[in-house]
């Protein structure tokens, strides 16, 4: 692992706004469905962690800060546009988009894999997060 200084951690270029909201609604206008499962809370899970310095916590504290306020931003308003809310902090998730209450369809388990797998294709680390009611 390279050894980099705390003044040249450089923030990845970021997508805009509509690319955000682009790739948000694009994920929930899914067709697809999962088995159902149950009920519960469906969410896309943001993740502010450098993935090639996990080990260091340093490095970890200054990007995640940069992230939050590079990125959240631009996150939250694309999801307000796409018709859904950003959330600092939800249930036992923090900074996620809620994409709504699976109600034993699957409709909705499908749509968060979809916009979470739309956001990562954009360069934005995210993961579908199931919680039960």
């Amino acid at each position: 692992m390279a050894i980099i200084q705390k003044q040249e951690l450089i923030i990845p270029d970021l997508p805009g706004i509509d690319e955000i909201a682009r790739a948000i609604q694009e994920g929930l206008n899914t067709t697809e469905n999962f088995p159902p499962t149950g009920c519960g809370f469906v969410y896309v899970k943001i993740f502010y962690s450098h993935p090639d310095y996990l080990e260091d916590e340093e490095i970890q504290r200054i990007y995640k800060r940069q992230m939050l306020v590079h990125l959240m931003p631009k996150i939250e308003l694309a999801s307000q546009i796409a018709g859904k809310r950003y959330m600092v902090k939800a249930s036992s998730v923090k900074h996620a988009i809620y994409i709504g209450m699976d109600n034993n369809t699957g409709r909705e388990l499908a749509q968060g894999e979809a916009v979470a797998t739309n956001l990562k294709a954009i360069g934005i680390r995210a993961a579908m997060i199931p919680v039960g009611d």
